[in-house]
């Protein structure tokens, strides 16, 4: 992972170690709160009930990887991923998967999300790679231009109806 990199009075990016659980955790836990709030598919018990701090330990000492970025002796922001295996029908055998990219709300707009993206995008290619997949709410409009920024495009778009039992 190319990681250490510095950007000349910005921030700087590194591994996610254990000790940055705790910094990370109110990132996640806003983006997973503005989910429940935007999605009617998204249950707040699940997150109120979760020992989200359990789970990241348990993501971080399996099979995920995080990286964060640092700024002012503050963790700015993270991004989580994994390798994945691909569906039979992908064209790659196995993916990586971002599964979130947080970033304090006094550090956006300082090109934090683009570099922890960048981070993943690195990762994948020394673990040769070749398919970076992240999946995007529809509501959240900067995510979608960010995806764009990088390249990126949609591969397919789940639908979705809260249907009477």
């Amino acid at each position: 992972m190319s990681i250490e990199r510095e950007k000349p009075n910005i921030f700087t990016t590194r591994e996610m170690v254990a000790d940055d659980i705790a910094a990370v955790l109110p990132m996640l836990h806003e983006s997973w709160l503005e989910n429940t709030e935007n999605s009617e598919t998204v249950s707040e018990e699940f997150f109120e009930k979760t020992n989200s701090a359990e789970w990241l330990e348990g993501f971080l000492a399996n099979e995920g990887h995080g990286v964060v970025a640092e700024m002012n002796g503050e963790i700015a922001g993270a991004i989580l991923f994994q390798i994945e295996t691909s569906p039979e029908y992908y064209v790659t055998e196995r993916h990586l998967m971002v599964m979130d990219v947080v970033v304090d709300a006094e550090y956006r707009r300082l090109g934090i999300a683009t570099q922890l993206e960048k981070e993943a995008e690195d990762f994948a290619r020394e673990n040769n790679i070749s398919l970076v997949l992240g999946e995007v709410w529809a509501y959240n409009e900067k995510s979608k231009r960010l995806m764009k920024e990088l390249g990126r495009h949609p591969l397919y778009v789940v639908y979705g109806k809260m249907v009477d039992e």
